[in-house]
């Protein structure tokens, strides 16, 4: 491997100097250029990666960033990323998501970004590269090649502490080439560790971003389109980062970056949706781009977006970690950037391939679900008490459900299952402990009747406010939390006021603090979050799923999914159990291991990027996009028969709905899957073409730079699109197996009409 400094190389029709940086400014760092084995070129110029030359020639990284390479970001007192826009925020009322939040003080630019052209970024804590800070240079420390690998060594001022000189964050990046095969299509690139060091002193967690654009031609956005299955229009999460500004995209525009939920757990994660997908196919250039992260074990938000608005060419991925190790050197992720030159391979046949391979990644690697929980389910709810308890509930819907064709029956919330806090440790620890005995013989009937029994959870709420938690009684009048009024067997308000509420009192720590030690605000549903690295997970979830599972419950339509909760945790740190702020998402990692260890396999409800795991809440026109709608749980009513079928021939689970044409097609999908238990590694489409252009109306999006939504005077437009269509879908599996998944056409449906 060779390495140059003080080179020139041009990309497209620019050229970048790679000079020796100004001493007055960047203590003499030299610029390094990096030949690898295969022929790939990388360059790092100004403390960044400024380019990336291809095996074939293409150049993909661009140079322009709209901050440094990498910052550090900073967690405001919630423990949750603040982010702030050009020009701050001045109002004293802030809008999220259509609702209003008043500010306990006016926002403004941070000093750190104050003349820089940060859009939207999480308050950072490291210092521009590009101004002078006295008694605060940056430093290059080394490049040094091992094998085929190269890192980058250097440290970046920053503001501790209210200071602004004399600390700085040390950084590792380690660059190798890598090769993927997956089934059709080669994809080669560069795999990227990130390691940080941040001071000992610093307590309080803090964010690793990367800020790299990417695009053919040297960075260019014309022409690249990305595919993503989200949360809430999967159909529509197709971004054309093409023209002048992002008004021009037809399509969902692309989210503004690492902007969370708060409190609640953001599906804008790697652990949600582990694959950035782009793809461009221009005049002077084809390809397809996708990038993954490894590790996954801490909190990534990602959220692709273009800076237009800023002057700024490129399409950005938008990494940013949530950590909170200091004083030692840490590894942050190991980030694969793949690239293909004209693949060959139709795009739902790679896009299909990708997430498979970037979904099973995330199941072996994190030993959590690999197989589908639920094909079809019924859900009945509040029916267990009226129908005469546990027991004869079973009796009577086990005939009900018989001819359904469902594998599954869902007793979402009537059980104190649903909200473990309201029993007490009995309960929650012995199977045969009073009415568990009889919800234990009930499980058992609808087991050897061959269903399997599922409940809905939510693993860190308390399902009710603060103020109503720390009181000696809790309102329990009608109009409640529909789900508290529905866990009638026994009665959860009964059992709040008795056990749950005294319970929470005697463990307050329990609860997510600000660092101040002042209680959660603006929270979901104005719930209290609780604390998953505390006793919370010990006393109330551990034995809960232990029990349930021992009971005969099987699976679990978990809401508060989406891959884990962002941000940090004050509270270990506020009780005296951790020396720092800890990041969240280990600890959801435990909780989802937890899940796995007894038995338990989670559905439905919210997004986990793992195989089998994902649910897709759709909208109009996703008939048209099947094959983006794959490995999940479908939640709305398909439009036909036929796109059912294609989205269970794409390993998915759906939510089950009587009295339709739909019936057939599920019955049919819980038998295949009766015989295929295991998921497939892989699915081939067959004879995958396109259908004639169709129109279809659409929803212009807000543009993700500014906050502005550019669409007011063109709310919808038409657009013309070519669907894709398959006949049989193959299921490959590693060992050299395959199953056929027949076409629609091919099935006789007849005979699963009853």
């Amino acid at each position: 491997m060779e390495t140059k400094t003080g080179a020139q190389l041009k990309v497209g029709k620019r050229e970048i100097a790679l000079h020796a940086f100004d001493p007055s400014t960047h203590n003499n760092t030299p610029s390094v250029q990096v030949t690898f084995p295969d022929g790939q070129v990388l360059v790092y110029d100004r403390f960044r990666p400024v380019h990336w030359q291809a095996r074939d020639g293409e150049h993909l990284i661009y140079p322009e960033h709209f901050g440094n390479g990498l910052d550090i970001g900073q967690f405001d007192k919630r423990g949750l990323a603040e982010v702030i826009p050009p020009g701050g925020l001045t109002a004293n009322t802030i809008d999220i998501d259509g609702r209003r939040f008043r500010c306990e003080q006016p926002l403004t630019r941070e000093y750190c970004q104050q003349g820089s052209r940060h859009p939207h970024i999480t308050d950072p804590a490291t210092l521009p590269l590009d101004r002078r800070w006295q008694d605060q240079a940056p430093r290059w420390m080394s490049a040094a090649a091992d094998g085929d690998r190269v890192t980058m060594h250097y440290w970046l001022p920053m503001i501790m502490m209210g200071y602004n000189a004399w600390h700085r964050v040390l950084v590792w990046e380690t660059w190798w080439p890598i090769e993927r095969d997956l089934h059709g299509t080669t994809y080669h690139g560069l795999a990227r560790m990130v390691e940080v060091q941040m001071p000992s002193a610093w307590k309080t967690g803090y964010q690793v971003m990367l800020n790299n654009g990417f695009g053919p031609g040297g960075g260019s956005r014309e022409g690249v389109v990305s595919y993503s299955t989200g949360f809430r229009n999967p159909g529509r999460e197709i971004v054309d980062f093409s023209g002048a500004t992002n008004k021009h995209v037809s399509f969902q525009a692309a989210r503004p970056p690492r902007r969370g939920s708060m409190y609640h757990p953001n599906q804008n994660s790697l652990q949600a949706s582990p694959l950035t997908f782009y793809e461009w196919d221009r005049p002077d250039a084809r390809g397809s781009m996708l990038i993954a992260a490894r590790s996954l074990y801490y909190h990534c938000a990602n959220a692709s977006s273009t800076y237009a608005e800023q002057g700024v060419d490129g399409v950005w991925p938008n990494l940013a970690w949530d950590l909170a190790q200091s004083g030692v050197r840490t590894c942050v992720d190991t980030v694969e950037y793949l690239y293909a030159s004209k693949p060959e391979q139709p795009l739902p046949q790679r896009f299909v391939n990708a997430r498979f391979w970037a979904y099973s990644n995330v199941s072996r690697r994190m030993k959590v679900q690999d197989r589908i929980a639920v094909v079809s389910d019924h859900w009945p709810s509040g029916g267990v008490k009226d129908g005469g308890g546990p027991q004869a509930y079973a009796k009577n819907y086990i005939g009900q459900v018989g001819s359904l064709g469902v594998d599954t029956v869902d007793v979402p919330h009537d059980l104190w299952i649903f909200v473990p806090i309201a029993a007490d440790d009995h309960w929650r620890a012995n199977p045969a402990y009073r009415d568990n005995a009889e919800i234990t013989a009930m499980c058992r009937m609808f087991r050897e009747a061959g269903y399997k029994v599922g409940y809905w959870l939510r693993a860190e709420l308390l399902t009710t406010s603060i103020g109503s938690a720390l009181s000696e009684t809790i309102p329990s009048m009608p109009g409640d939390f529909f789900g508290l009024v529905l866990c009638t067997y026994p009665s959860s308000l009964e059992k709040l006021n008795e056990h749950g509420i005294p319970e929470f009192r005697e463990n307050p720590d329990w609860a997510r603090r600000q660092l101040d030690g002042s209680w959660p605000i603006n929270t979901p549903y104005q719930w209290v979050p609780m604390s998953l690295a505390s006793g919370w997970h010990d006393r109330i979830m551990w034995p809960a799923l232990k029990t349930t599972a021992e009971m005969g419950f099987s699976c679990v339509m978990i809401d508060g999914g989406f891959g884990g909760m962002e941000g940090v945790d004050y509270s270990p740190m506020l009780a005296g159990r951790a020396d720092t702020a800890v990041p969240m998402q280990p600890f959801w990692w435990r909780f989802w291991r937890t899940m796995e260890h007894v038995g338990i396999r989670p559905f439905g409800e919210c997004t986990m990027g793992w195989r089998g795991g994902n649910v897709f809440v759709g909208g109009a026109g996703d008939e048209h996009y099947p094959w983006m709608l794959q490995m999940g749980w479908y939640r709305e009513k398909p439009a036909t028969p036929r796109f059912l079928h294609q989205l269970h021939q794409l390993y998915n689970g759906t939510e089950f709905r009587t009295g339709d044409e739909l019936l057939p097609v599920r019955r049919f999908a819980v038998e295949f899957n009766r015989k295929h238990p295991n998921p497939p590694d892989w699915i081939e489409l067959v004879d995958l073409r396109q259908e004639d252009d169709i129109e279809i109306t659409v929803t212009r999006r807000e543009a993700p730079a500014s906050l502005v939504d550019m669409s007011k005077d063109e709310p919808e437009v038409k657009v013309k699109v070519r669907p894709w269509t398959w006949g049989d879908a193959v299921w490959h599996y590693d060992d050299g197996a395959s199953a056929i998944y027949p076409a629609y056409d091919k099935v006789t449906w007849a005979d699963y009409e009853r």
